[in-house]
């Protein structure tokens, strides 16, 4: 994710330039509309990860126990979780987004209910939610999916130099919304794999319900967020060609007192 996000800040950057190329205004806008709700996402997911750690520290402070590490030892376990944390990341997203994700065969961690079955002794394990079923409760995991639509259906309409029509926004809106959940799925399936042979296979988010449910969210989300752009900033809706132009020529001479005197 962290790698998406510094594509679509250059690609913003470079199609920001291409202007005199014929390029339309919505299409250089769009690399950082989708990155905005991609940073929105990130931001989302570290706030469900850290907690889930602090809800399930107790499990976590007993496996890092139940593992008897030695000072290096604990500072290997600690690197390691470091170095998966975009992955950890990537599969909050995944379970913001109703998709959830697997940590292992036949094994499912989402807001409507989880079921691992027996996990090794890894210390962020602690963190899932416990087993069962999530209640109705769950669904507010969703607002996340739906925030990061409309951070990037917002950024899209506000960025537009000329305010196009209501119908045009919520399309553009729509559309960025859309390719935001996209561009979230492309991330998710660059950090699924396997960790074994035989239990930890499959790990990472579940790609079939992700596929509809990322950009589903994302498209009511950019609905959401071009409606919002266009309430909170009605001065921005003034078409440009409603404004009289200024007549350089008709501005008012200074009064006397006002003018400066050269003395030679």
């Amino acid at each position: 994710m962290v790698a998406l996000l510094g594509a679509a800040w250059a690609l913003s950057g470079e199609l920001a330039g291409q202007q005199a190329r014929g390029l339309p205004e919505w299409v250089r806008f769009l690399p950082g509309a989708l990155g905005s709700g991609l940073l929105a996402m990130a931001g989302f997911s570290a706030v469900a990860l850290a907690i889930g750690v602090i809800a399930g520290w107790d499990k976590i402070s007993r496996l890092i126990t139940a593992l008897e590490l030695d000072g290096v030892g604990a500072f290997l376990v600690g690197v390691l979780h470091l170095l998966y944390l975009p992955n950890f990341l990537v599969w909050s997203a995944s379970f913001l987004s109703g998709a959830g994700f697997s940590v292992g065969l036949g094994s499912v961690v989402a807001p409507m209910g989880t079921s691992t079955g027996i996990l090794p002794a890894i210390p962020i394990l602690g963190a899932l939610p416990a087993p069962g079923p999530g209640g109705p409760a769950a669904f507010l995991w969703l607002i996340a999916g739906l925030l990061m639509g409309s951070v990037a259906g917002a950024r899209m309409v506000r960025r537009l130099p000329q305010p196009p029509t209501l119908l045009v926004s919520l399309g553009l809106g729509a559309l960025a919304g859309v390719l935001t959940g996209v561009a979230l799925l492309a991330v998710a399936v660059l950090t699924r794999g396997d960790l074994g042979v035989l239990r930890l296979v499959g790990l990472g988010p579940r790609l079939p319900e992700l596929s509809w449910l990322a950009p589903s969210l994302g498209l009511l989300g950019g609905l959401i967020g071009a409606a919002a752009a266009r309430l909170v900033a009605p001065s921005r809706l003034i078409p440009a060609e409603s404004v009289p132009p200024v007549d350089p020529d008709a501005t008012e001479p200074l009064p006397f007192s006002e003018q400066t005197t050269v003395r030679i």
